[in-house]
């Protein structure tokens, strides 16, 4: 009796103890491009806000964009190819509010894109320099 209650306590605690977290950490996977709500925190290097969320959305099924560019919504195609990723002319709602400043930005700095990376929930896009011109992140 006393040798079987020694090996259910010493299985129980091999079971207790593979049951612990380790303290390796987990690799930060990369958002996908694709269907992903990324939302704007940078604009040629400064940190942006809005009254409302800016952020795109692409689907790459028919290379649509669409989004909203701190007043209005935008809608367009994108091209990507590698980590080459351009804009064919947006169109756009065209509702006045005070924030159209900020819009103008964003949406002459997304015509500009040259280029894409995704880092974790990191998205950036760069001009044709290489410069980094907009970075968003997930929710």
């Amino acid at each position: 009796m006393k040798i079987s209650f020694f090996i259910l306590s010493v299985s129980i605690g091999f079971v207790l103890l593979s049951c612990g977290s380790s303290n390796t950490p987990k690799p930060i996977l990369n958002s996908p491009f694709e269907n992903t709500k990324w939302i704007l925190y940078n604009l040629d290097g400064k940190e942006f806000t809005s009254e409302n969320r800016t952020y795109i959305v692409f689907n790459t099924i028919d290379s649509k964009v669409t989004g909203n560019a701190a007043c209005n919504n935008f809608f367009g195609k994108f091209k990507k190819n590698g980590s080459s990723l351009t804009f064919e002319p947006l169109a756009a709602t065209r509702i006045a509010c005070p924030e159209l400043e900020k819009e103008t930005a964003f949406m002459k700095a997304i015509q500009n894109s040259a280029s894409y990376k995704i880092s974790g929930d990191k998205l950036t896009l760069s001009d044709i320099n290489g410069n980094v011109i907009l970075v968003f992140r997930t929710l």
